[in-house]
């Protein structure tokens, strides 16, 4: 299976229905999704489930993306956390109103193994790593102590870098 076509390429094969695109999907975007999931979720066995159901969704929501709006990596992502979020309200794990507490965003590591991206520097590769394990843009603020909105163009510049590097 070609590892490199473009994204355009593998959003039709999903919308096909074609096995290698699901097969392709599962390759590419596996590991950041069940990160994503876990980190929210705290929880390996529930995490590897609901991360199928999170392919199941991207699959049958595959109609529903834009690229317009958004990119595909940002576009799956949020479906991941949104099936992490429901999973926790819907089993009474947070109160109405849970914020992060401060400890939590303490357990980050400071010197963390970043996904080297050519073309960033360390402030856009951590950001972008942060942002896979699950944490919002107003928690690595804080942790980084930088402002919000050079996280987002941090963020975005490494999801933009990144996807041009992963897929042509």
């Amino acid at each position: 299976m070609d590892k490199f076509c473009t994204k355009n390429e593998l959003i039709n094969l999903i919308i096909a229905r074609n096995p290698k695109g699901h097969d392709l999907l599962y390759e590419l975007y596996a590991g950041t999704i069940y990160g994503v999931i876990n980190t929210i979720v705290k929880d390996t066995e529930q995490s590897s489930i609901l991360c199928k159901k999170a392919f199941i969704k991207i699959c049958n929501s595959i109609n529903d993306y834009d690229p317009h709006k958004t990119e595909f990596i940002t576009w799956v992502l949020q479906l991941a956390r949104y099936i992490s979020i429901d999973y926790i309200r819907s089993n009474k794990k947070i109160r109405q109103g849970y914020q992060y507490r401060t400890d939590e965003l303490e357990t980050i590591p400071s010197s963390i193994e970043l996904i080297l991206i050519p073309g960033t520097d360390a402030s856009a590769q951590t950001a972008f790593e942060l942002i896979l394990q699950g944490y919002n843009a107003n928690e690595i603020a804080t942790k980084l102590s930088i402002p919000v909105e050079t996280v987002k163009l941090n963020i975005r510049k490494a999801i933009q870098l990144k996807a041009n590097r992963t897929i042509k």
